[in-house]
C-alpha cells in the first residue's frame, strides 16, 4: 500500500447512505469529500471455501506498441480475486512486479507497460482471493519482437527493395 493510499474496514450492517472523508492537507486545507454508498446488507455474501483460488486460460491478451511497448496478460479465477504479474527477463529472475489490479473479479487482465522491443519476457500471473490465499500460474513467455509492425506495402516494398540494391551496387538488368 502506498503513502497515499487508505483503506477502511466498516460494518456492512451499517453502511448505507453518505460516507463523509475529511482530507487534512499538509498546507492545513481540508478538502470535504461525499460518497454515496449503497446499502450493504442486502449484497450477497462470498462464503469461505478454504480452497486456494485456481487460475486456468492464462494467454497472452496482446502485445502492443503505442506511446510505450506494452503486453496485455489475462487469466480466469474460480472465485473473486485481484491480480498481479511477475516478470522478467530470465525465469530464475522475475524482478519486476506489475501494479496489483484493485478490482476483485473472477476476469483478470493486468497491463506490463514500458517494455523494450525485440525482448522475450517470462513471466507468472499470481491471484489472491478475499480472505487472503494466493495462487500462481507456470512461468510462460512472449515476446516483443514483432510488437506493433505491420508488412510494408508494396510501394513501400518496391522501394525498400530499389534502395538495397542500389546500397549493395547490385544492377539490375531489363
Amino acid at each position: 500500500m502506498s503513502d497515499n493510499e487508505h483503506w477502511f474496514v466498516l460494518p456492512g450492517d451499517k453502511m448505507g447512505g453518505i460516507l463523509i472523508v475529511e482530507l487534512y492537507g499538509p498546507d492545513g486545507n481540508v478538502s470535504r469529500q461525499e460518497i454515496v454508498v449503497p446499502a450493504l446488507a442486502g449484497l450477497p455474501v462470498v462464503e469461505d471455501s478454504g480452497q486456494l483460488p485456481v487460475i486456468s486460460d492464462v494467454q497472452v491478451l496482446k502485445v502492443e506498441r503505442a506511446v510505450f511497448l506494452s503486453a496485455t496478460i489475462g487469466w480466469q479465477t474460480d472465485t473473486v480475486a485481484d491480480a498481479v504479474v511477475l516478470y522478467g527477463k530470465s525465469a530464475e529472475d522475475l524482478e519486476q512486479t506489475s501494479s496489483l489490479s484493485k478490482r476483485f473479479g473472477r476476469r483478470q487482465e493486468v497491463v506490463l507497460n514500458e517494455l523494450q522491443l525485440d525482448r522475450t519476457y517470462f513471466f507468472k500471473g499470481v491471484s489472491h482471493d478475499l480472505f487472503g490465499r494466493s495462487q500462481e500460474t507456470g512461468i510462460q513467455t512472449f515476446s516483443t519482437a514483432r510488437a506493433g509492425t505491420k508488412a510494408p506495402s508494396r510501394r513501400e516494398s518496391g522501394r525498400i527493395a530499389e534502395r538495397r540494391r542500389r546500397e549493395s551496387g547490385a544492377h539490375v538488368c531489363q
